[in-house]
């Protein structure tokens, strides 16, 4: 018993110095942690963070970027092509007058946007109160249409819209002071009653034959009124209209119609009678 204690102590003696003669190999130290080159600086004064190089005396110089040349300015935008009206395209496609160098600019908006949501109850569709409310609708839209184009044509040729515009006042103005037949009247009766209180010998004798033919004429029913629309004319026939005799029944006998304007016997024209104001103006001066 003795003897095998000590065997198992001798054992493990000898496995201790058996050990310790040999080297244990060491375990690889841990990888140094890399050399921090950049130090993060946090100044909160600033609306980002940022990061601050130091510069490393033994790292080289960083290349400089090549300068980047000067961009040439951006060209300007060509104009968008215009859209024309309806009418100057159906105008061209028939043949019609040159267009304009300027085009006509066309509105984006709709024409009718309230009214084409008008929509009808159904007892009324197919009936004539839709078909009246469609005819005003379509009426009211071509008007419309004219109005733009009009306006887009005075903005094209300013000159010629000038021109029309004073050609249409100029006939509006003589339209409305153009003299009637009473106005004729009227003159000739408040000439005469101012020549009868002049006496015979002041009186001139141009003015009282022009008033005394005039008279003869009226009585003769042989003075006419004809309305030219800016003017107006007064001319004599050679019979009355009731008169039925072979010479104003007969067409070899008729006056011819180069002999009409030595008939006139007055114009009228801008609200005055000129014939009968001209001879009339010095009719108490005996000449």
């Amino acid at each position: 018993m003795k003897h095998s204690f000590c065997l198992v102590v001798f054992a493990i003696c000898a496995a201790l110095h058996r050990c310790q003669g040999q080297e244990v190999p060491e375990s690889p130290p841990p990888p140094a942690p890399p050399k921090m080159d950049a130090i993060v600086s946090y100044d909160f004064l600033r609306p980002l963070n940022r990061v601050e190089r130091r510069a490393d005396p033994q790292m080289p110089p960083m290349p400089q970027m090549p300068k980047m040349p000067d961009m040439p300015p951006m060209p300007p935008m060509p104009p968008m092509p215009q859209a024309e009206s309806l009418n100057r395209k159906r105008r061209s496609a028939k043949g019609g007058g040159s267009m304009p160098t300027r085009k006509g600019v066309l509105r984006n908006s709709s024409i009718l946007p309230n009214l084409g949501r008008i929509k009808f109850p159904e007892k009324f569709k197919g009936t004539i109160v839709e078909k009246w409310a469609d005819y005003w609708k379509n009426l009211f839209i071509d008007y419309r249409q004219m109005l733009q184009d009009l306006r887009t044509d005075i903005q094209d040729e300013p000159k010629k819209a000038l021109k029309w515009t004073t050609g249409i006042a100029t006939v509006v103005l003589l339209a409305r002071n153009n003299p009637s037949e009473m106005d004729f009247k009227d003159s000739l009766k408040r000439i005469a009653n101012e020549v009868v209180l002049v006496s015979e010998e002041c009186q001139n004798a141009t003015s009282v034959g022009h008033l005394r033919f005039l008279d003869t004429c009226y009585n003769e029913g042989l003075i006419h009124y004809q309305n030219l629309g800016i003017a107006s004319i007064m001319y004599t026939s050679e019979l009355n209209d009731e008169c039925d005799l072979y010479k104003g029944q007969c067409s070899y006998l008729q006056p011819t119609y180069f002999s009409f304007p030595k008939r006139i016997v007055d114009v009228g024209i801008m609200g005055r009678w000129w014939n009968i104001y001209i001879k009339t103006t010095n009719y108490d001066v005996n000449v």
